[in-house]
């Protein structure tokens, strides 16, 4: 199972699908969905066109931890690689890697679809 946004499947036999879960650090969860809301509003736009569908959500605060679930539907591999190469997750990952953006590393799971 690829379980990371820097591996990418590349013997999909239809559409991939992937499933992020994604727990903010306290006081992060805003500055997070700031930066999901600009991946998601990129790949939405004529810069992703094999990107299918893109949903973000929220969930309600459990245990004082803030969860995103995004899912991501891309034609092809190449899709889902020129996804990681955008600016806006660029952004993102510069915000993991300074350590104090997320709780704990993310789940990432992919899928496709039959």
């Amino acid at each position: 199972m690829v379980s990371s946004f820097s591996e990418v499947p590349t013997e999909a036999l239809g559409n991939i699908i992937l499933n992020a879960q994604i727990y903010a650090a306290p006081g992060q969860a805003d500055r997070l969905q700031e930066l999901l809301s600009e991946i998601s509003k990129h790949a939405k736009s004529d810069a992703e066109p094999d990107c299918l569908e893109y949903r973000t959500t929220r969930s309600f605060v459990t245990e004082g931890i803030i969860k995103f679930a995004v899912w991501e539907v891309y034609r092809n591999p190449a899709a889902l690689k020129t996804h990681f190469e955008s600016e806006p997750f660029g952004k993102l990952l510069a915000g993991v890697q300074t350590g104090d953006l997320l709780d704990k590393p993310p789940t990432v799971e992919y899928f496709y679809e039959f």
